[in-house]
């Protein structure tokens, strides 16, 4: 993963790092203080269906798309 990000010949590894990280700190929510800020900051109607459960998935498509990106770096 880290070979992707800082060995990047794929256009994609950077958008997909940022998309990584903004999900991490989304399913994190109040544990961390930047989240615990933006959650405070937003309306009563938009904090309600934000759950952590939902962007699982998507970390995880992010995360093994890093790997195979950085797979491809080590193998090529």
């Amino acid at each position: 993963m880290v070979a992707a990000i800082l060995r990047r010949k794929s256009s994609y590894a950077l958008p997909v790092a940022a998309l990584a990280l903004c999900l991490l700190f989304w399913m994190l929510g109040e544990n961390t203080p930047i989240g615990l800020t933006i959650f405070r900051l937003l309306p009563y109607a938009v904090k309600l269906p934000l759950y952590a459960e939902y962007v699982l998935p998507a970390f995880s498509l992010a995360m093994a798309l890093l790997a195979g990106f950085g797979a491809h770096q080590l193998l090529s």
